[in-house]
């Protein structure tokens, strides 16, 4: 069987957060060169960062529906086995 949602959505969670800890890491590579490059990196990691605080709070809501759905799934599938009789 293949992977619910809801441990897809897990999944995705965990790169959508390792980038937004590694952009500013990756960032600050380049701050030693030229601070112009550093400034805009640091910009553009905050402005991806505050897109993706926002995602998450929208991937949380889908998360919970997800489970709910994949929990009414299961008791549909219970009842039409004759679980619950």
């Amino acid at each position: 069987m293949s992977d619910l949602p809801s441990q897809q959505i897990d999944e995705f969670k965990t790169l959508l957060f390792t980038y937004i800890v590694m952009g500013p890491l990756l960032s600050a590579l380049f701050a030693d060169k030229i601070d112009n490059i550093f400034v805009a990196c640091l910009l553009f990691v905050g402005l991806v960062g505050t897109a993706f605080g926002y995602f998450k709070n929208r991937i949380e809501k889908l998360e919970e529906s997800l489970k709910e759905q994949e929990r009414k799934l299961m008791e549909m599938g219970a009842l039409n086995n004759g679980e619950f009789e």
